[in-house]
């Protein structure tokens, strides 16, 4: 998108409303997510979210972060609404999840949907990233060139030094999609595919380096062994995670040791005593190197 758009969508005060405390009365705990169907032109409507749930990725700071409450937030932009839903149809979903509709500022609902976004992104039909660099590229007439800058943007992208889209990015790995100019989305899987048949070696060997962006290679229910049906779900050892999490950040306060718990695991702590008095295997070379 440019930034002109982005301009547009942060002028733009034609937002929609919720309550989650609706949801929760109606279907209990779980997973919320956007219905397309529900959604009114001044309020948005929740359902379970599902494998027809489409999970949306982004930056915050990139112009669609905000709050869904009407007397507390600044409401959820109708615009964006329009996009995601019509994109969401593209790809068969009746709903979709995105941060910032679908996480309150109330604590107590907040956390419940914390717990939850593993489950979000696991069981999506697809995750969908959007980045402003990335979104800055013409993927209209794929091609090879089209498909190489698309990866070597992403590598460098703000969407990829981010410590909960990591996450994300790891729980919604069977199926991702990158949303480029003119709301295009290129999957990924097809993109990576290209460039490794027919595309530069060079960039091929940066995403040794990025593993964790690689598509899912099996199914769960294939996977016999815990230890690879924990790798096929995204789940990574306390080490690995602190790896990876070493060059990113959450701007939050907390945030980090929520993420680390939910990249080693599908339960959020209370803090971080309690993340350690888990029964971690922790090795002690990693101990030393921390």
């Amino acid at each position: 998108m440019c930034r002109c758009a982005f301009e547009l969508l942060r002028s733009d005060r034609a937002s929609v409303a919720l309550d989650f405390r609706d949801f929760a009365r109606r279907n209990g705990s779980g997973a919320r997510a956007v219905s397309l169907q529900g959604t009114t032109n001044d309020k948005l409507v929740y359902c379970r979210s599902s494998e027809r749930t489409m999970a949306i990725s982004h930056v915050w700071s990139h112009g669609q972060g905000g709050r869904p409450e009407r007397s507390t937030g600044t409401g959820f932009n109708r615009c964006l609404h329009d996009r995601y839903a019509r994109i969401a149809r593209s790809f068969g979903c009746d709903s979709y999840w995105m941060d910032t509709p679908c996480i309150p500022q109330d604590h107590q609902l907040r956390d419940e949907a914390i717990q939850n976004i593993n489950r979000v992104f696991r069981d999506s039909r697809l995750t969908l990233v959007c980045d402003r660099d990335v979104q800055l590229i013409d993927a209209s007439r794929p091609s090879l060139a089209v498909h190489e800058r698309i990866l070597a943007v992403l590598l460098v992208c703000d969407w990829n030094a981010r410590a909960w889209t990591l996450l994300e990015a790891m729980r919604g790995r069977h199926d991702v999609w990158l949303l480029c100019r003119h709301d295009v989305p290129v999957s990924f899987r097809a993109a990576l595919d290209d460039v490794h048949r027919r595309g530069s070696v060079a960039l091929a060997t940066l995403f040794l380096t990025a593993q964790h962006l690689l598509p899912s290679f099996r199914p769960v229910k294939a996977a016999q062994r815990e230890s690879m049906r924990d790798m096929v779900r995204g789940l990574v050892s306390v080490e690995e995670a602190a790896m990876l999490l070493s060059h990113r950040h959450a701007t939050r306060p907390g945030d980090e040791i929520v993420i680390w718990s939910l990249l080693v695991g599908e339960t959020v702590p209370k803090d971080a005593l309690d993340f350690w008095r888990r029964n971690l295997i922790v090795r002690t070379g990693f101990l030393v190197m921390a």
